[in-house]
């Protein structure tokens, strides 16, 4: 359990995706943490009318400009206030209820009122329900929002997705991402780091190759970057063989292994790529996490 999915527990608020949903002073409220320790993505459903101003618009991005260091980034898509935010203070001392309050609160000031619109028709009359679009929580009629759970089902239904395909994919993903590493290895230099290419390289080519995003996906990820691992250090063991005139086979790579001029380096070696792949795993899962947030576009 995340801190944030600890915070939404805490505060009773849903959690879902990463997210915490939750409604201030009648506005609809997204918060997602980003990868970045203390910084979230803040959605508030704002009602856009013809009768705003130039200087309502202005006065209210004004105040957001105040606190360079909290508000980094806000702009208007559409009826959604989306603000990159940094928070002050860890979580337990609950700033998102403090700036969700004082943001929902200068918004009624400056004559902002909470969306009551579709989000999809952008019709206001009839019912409106909440619907999750790319895990952002607005408003829409239940049909519209019927309509385009089908229309994302058919698309879904005409790409062909074989996790068997995507296995083989990942897999060649994987032996392509440790080609830097080799390159570097064959001038000598020995640098473990590179191995987090091959975990992204991975995955890359498993959607490429039409592999679903499963539960299982992050597994397999874990479990071809391991192999391209294991196969860098491998062809690192073959390149010195060759070099000095042993037969590639895996019988010399043990000894190899086991030379007390060259096994400290080699075993330096797998142990920092591994180390570098355990550092790169919440990355990796973060971006299956996003297929996976994405995939579901309406909810």
């Amino acid at each position: 359990m995340n801190e944030l999915q600890k915070y939404a527990k805490l505060k009773g608020y849903e959690f879902k995706n990463n997210s915490i949903y939750l409604m201030q002073n009648g506005f609809d409220i997204t918060v997602r943490a980003l990868m970045v320790p203390q910084m979230y993505n803040l959605f508030i459903q704002v009602e856009r009318h013809p009768g705003e101003t130039e200087s309502q618009f202005e006065g209210f991005l004004d105040l957001l400009k105040q606190k360079p260091q909290e508000f980094q980034r806000f702009m208007f898509n559409g009826r959604t206030l989306h603000i990159v935010w940094r928070a002050t203070s860890k979580l337990k001392e609950d700033p998102i209820s403090k700036v969700i309050n004082w943001l929902t609160t200068s918004l009624r000031e400056h004559g902002f009122e909470p969306n009551s619109h579709c989000a999809l028709c952008s019709d206001s009359e009839g019912i409106v329900t909440d619907a999750l679009i790319e895990g952002i929580r607005m408003k829409t009629h239940p049909a519209c929002k019927q309509g385009m759970i089908q229309q994302v089902k058919a698309e879904q239904d005409g790409k062909p997705k074989n996790f068997f395909t995507g296995l083989i994919g990942a897999l060649i993903g994987a032996a392509i991402g440790t080609i830097p590493w080799l390159v570097v290895s064959w001038f000598g230099w020995y640098v473990g780091v590179l191995s987090v290419i091959i975990g992204i390289s991975s995955f890359a080519f498993y959607r490429w190759f039409g592999g679903p995003i499963t539960k299982r996906t992050k597994v397999l990820i874990l479990f071809t970057t391991l192999f391209g691992v294991v196969f860098a250090n491998y062809a690192i063991a073959a390149m010195i063989l060759s070099s000095n005139g042993y037969t590639i086979e895996l019988y010399n790579v043990i000894l190899l292994y086991q030379e007390p001029s060259i096994s400290p380096v080699l075993w330096e070696n797998l142990g920092i790529g591994l180390l570098f792949v355990a550092f790169s795993l919440p990355y990796l899962y973060r971006k299956v996490q996003e297929q996976e947030t994405t995939s579901l576009v309406i909810e």
